[in-house]
Parts: C-alpha cells; sequence; structure tokens
C-alpha cells in the first residue's frame, strides 16, 4: 500500500514537474517576444534620433541663412 502511495506521489510530482515546465516554456517564448520587441523599438528610436539630428542641422543652417538674408536686405536698404 506504501508503494502504491510512493507511486502516486511521484507521478503527482511529475505532473506539476510538467505543468512547471510549460509554464517556464511559455514565459520563455514572451521573454523572446519582448527581447525582439524591444530591439524593434530601439531601432526606431535610433532612427528618429539620427532624423531629428537631421532636422537640427537644417534647421540650424536655416537659421544661417535667414541671418545671412536679413544681414543682406539690411545692408540694401542703406
Amino acid at each position: 500500500m506504501d508503494d502504491l502511495k510512493n507511486l502516486e506521489d511521484v507521478l503527482e510530482m511529475l505532473r506539476v514537474q510538467e505543468q512547471m515546465q510549460e509554464i517556464l516554456e511559455k514565459q520563455q517564448d514572451e521573454i523572446e517576444e519582448l527581447r525582439m520587441e524591444n530591439r524593434s523599438l530601439k531601432e526606431q528610436l535610433d532612427e528618429s534620433m539620427n532624423s531629428n539630428e537631421q532636422l537640427l542641422k537644417q534647421g540650424k543652417r536655416l537659421n544661417e541663412q535667414i541671418g545671412k538674408l536679413k544681414e543682406q536686405i539690411s545692408e540694401l536698404k542703406n
């Protein structure tokens, strides 16, 4: 009788272990999906930052050109 109880206990432990393994595998899949999503978001952020840098440079150049044009207009008025 004790042997039967021990076997049942072992079987139950194996079932629990199998369930835990399934949960772990699902969590690992979710972690991998999150890593991929994170990688994609980082790439988008990098692209956005590069774009912002380019826009900032263009804005500075335009401001310089505007300043030069204002000077030229001022000189022409005199």
